[in-house]
């Protein structure tokens, strides 16, 4: 018996364990699958686990419940009571000689008790219970848009980051060719010693731009996985071109007539209309209440018991309170005021968001044009500098800085770019429109987006002498300071000792100088 109970007892715990392993393995089961994450899978993510949104929920299921034990006080109320008392009379004189009594007492009884009127209170505080659930649903609806919003501007700042990577690691490789071509020149004489410390220079700063790069993106990816709420390492992919951008059309005016509708504005106005309510409610607290009642009671010392049954009405009608209710309506009318400004703030708020919002896509637009300009002016003059300095023509600090302008025009550039995309999404949000990846339209930024992709090679009408392509991997790996010359993918550049590279022919060079 001992052994049987034993057993049981070890397969109940086991059995326990191993659902607990599947209660805790639960929450992993709604993470995106391995790789990296995609916008849609951070906005499905996001919109379903960020405490944000568990934090709206919780408070519309409250409203809601706040509305059901509001009608209850106007409900039927059924109570039943019971009690039993021992009775030990330890000497009475009137029964001295008849020696010690004991007795039981047995007392029963169920009542039920029905406010029938309480002069509107209770429909008051009803009404503003019901404005309440309104205004959580509108702010459950608010909380969606924010969340969506700050998800898909956290991660546009990523890509932003890591697209500055890329052109900081092909700037540090063009550098590098460059350093490896200089020693080919040095070694057949056509250029001086100097040459060599100017590149090993440029190599070295570009390093270390890499690495503050690398840092910067890494902290935007930490952004990235706190906008999603998710606790763990998020990993995208990496840019790869440019979506074609066409600015919109924008009516402030209008867009602050449509932004009317944003659900903040329309939960500050259900906010307004429940403080009414109270009011209301507070200003019918002197006024009478009607309620009815019914019992059935049986008690008594022996069986059977007595038995007996009542039928009321009950009329309360407060007189004086101490001047409670007059402060309390008091209260309760600076409450409306309140709400009242807290609306009207709120449509300050908008009208200001809106109108930094069309400043901010016109803006960003502006540049994104200027920006496609300059990179198209700098691959010219990079192109120009390469061949100038491969023709024995060019000093190596005109080829540094075509280098520098050409890579400060693409930074330039892939901000714009992303910045147009923030704008655009901010615009969004200033509309309380949700993103266009959960659903969501917008007539004024729909056709802003292009399915057409556009490579940097075919903004700048001239290709520069670049080795290779950007990375496309989504990781960020460090670049190694204890060198000065360290390749992107943490491997030594090639530097050959004595190996010349392709060079003008010498007699030409000779000539030249």
């Amino acid at each position: 018996m001992r052994n049987r109970f034993r057993s049981s007892c070890i397969t109940g715990c086991l059995l326990f364990g191993i659902g607990g392993l599947f209660v805790g393995a639960a929450p992993a089961a709604a993470q995106p699958a391995s790789g990296p994450w995609s916008l849609e899978q951070c906005l499905e993510y996001g919109l379903e686990h960020h405490p944000t949104i568990r934090s709206a929920d919780a408070a519309l299921n409250a409203s809601k419940a706040r509305i059901g034990s509001t009608r209850s006080s106007m409900g039927t109320k059924v109570n039943a009571q019971s009690s039993f008392s021992r009775n030990r009379q330890e000497f009475r004189r009137a029964t001295a000689l008849a020696g010690i009594g004991m007795t039981d007492s047995t007392s029963n009884g169920i009542s039920i008790r029905k406010t029938l009127t309480d002069s509107g209170q209770t429909s008051a505080k009803l009404n503003a219970a019901s404005s309440d659930y309104a205004a959580s649903r509108a702010g459950r609806s608010w909380s969606d848009v924010t969340t969506a919003v700050t998800i898909k501007t956290a991660y546009y700042r990523a890509l932003q980051a890591m697209a500055q990577v890329d052109v900081q690691r092909d700037l540090l490789k063009s550098y590098e060719v460059h350093l490896n071509k200089v020693r080919g020149f040095v070694d057949v004489g056509t250029r001086a010693p100097y040459d060599i410390t100017k590149a090993l220079v440029d190599v070295a700063n570009t390093n270390v731009a890499v690495i503050k790069a690398q840092s910067e993106a890494r902290n935007t990816l930490s952004a990235l996985a706190k906008a999603v709420g998710y606790e763990g390492t998020i990993t995208i992919a990496s840019h790869t071109g440019f979506l074609t951008l066409i600015e919109p059309e924008l009516d402030p005016d209008r867009l602050i007539e449509e932004a009317l509708a944003r659900p903040d504005l329309t939960q500050s106005s259900f906010q307004v209309d429940a403080a009414r309510y109270r009011l209301t409610g507070t200003k019918r607290g002197m006024k009478p209440t009607l309620s009815s009642t019914a019992g059935y009671d049986w008690n008594g010392t022996a069986s059977p018991l007595d038995r007996s049954w009542s039928v009321g009405m009950q009329l309360s009608v407060p007189i004086l309170d101490g001047k409670l209710n007059r402060f309390s309506i008091e209260e309760q009318r600076n409450s409306v005021e309140q709400a009242r400004a807290s609306l009207d703030q709120q449509r300050l708020t908008m009208r200001a968001e809106i109108e930094t919002a069309v400043t901010g896509v016109r803006d960003a637009f502006q540049r994104l044009s200027a920006s496609e300009i300059l990179l198209k002016q700098a691959a010219e003059s990079l192109s120009l500098a390469e061949g100038r300095f491969d023709a024995g023509l060019g000093s190596p600090i005109e080829i540094t800085d075509a280098r520098a302008a050409y890579s400060s025009a693409r930074g330039s550039h892939i901000t714009a770019y992303y910045d147009s995309l923030i704008a655009l999404t901010t615009l969004d949000r200033a509309l309380g429109i949700m993103p266009a990846e959960t659903g969501g339209m917008s007539a004024w930024t729909a056709g802003a987006v292009t399915d057409e992709t556009i490579l940097e090679a075919d903004i700048a009408s001239v290709t520069p002498i670049v080795t290779h392509p950007a990375s496309e991997t989504t990781g960020i790996d460090p670049v190694a300071s204890d060198s000065p010359v360290i390749a992107p993918g943490n491997e030594p550049a090639p530097i050959p000792d004595n190996s010349p590279a392709a060079s003008p022919e010498t007699d030409d060079a000779e000539s030249n100088e």
